[in-house]
């Protein structure tokens, strides 16, 4: 099954995303690889956009990325610290975003019902 065009859109700009943070930081693939405990093939991946990154796993590397940040503030620019904290925000809740992002595979999905009705509400 292949992505939509915002998925794979999101994706990219989430591996542009990592890779200018991780360079940032003075890291190599190899090294976010190992602090985040993946293979380095994963984290390459991730930078082309190729496959998503687990919740659990993203929140890992944005912390550790914010944690090198205050440990050595030169190394990070703040507007690159809240790139980070933006990028996990929107992937903590890209629930709420699934209509804007595809169509509902299910159109009996009870979820995508209640977004609609939302919706609808919200308009009139």
């Amino acid at each position: 099954m292949g992505r939509s065009k915002a998925e794979s859109a999101i994706l990219q700009s989430f591996g542009a995303n990592v890779r200018r943070l991780r360079v940032q930081a003075g890291w190599t693939q190899a090294k976010l690889a190992e602090i985040v405990e993946v293979e380095l093939q994963t984290e390459q991946k991730w930078e082309a956009g190729e496959i998503n990154v687990p919740l659990a796993t993203l929140a890992w590397i944005v912390n550790i990325i914010c944690f090198h940040a205050l440990m050595a503030p030169a190394g990070l620019p703040m507007a690159s610290i809240v790139s980070a904290l933006a990028v996990f925000l929107l992937w903590r809740h890209r629930g709420n975003f699934v209509g804007l992002l595809k169509e509902p595979a299910d159109p009996a999905d009870t979820r995508h019902q209640l977004i609609a009705a939302a919706a609808s509400t919200a308009d009139a």
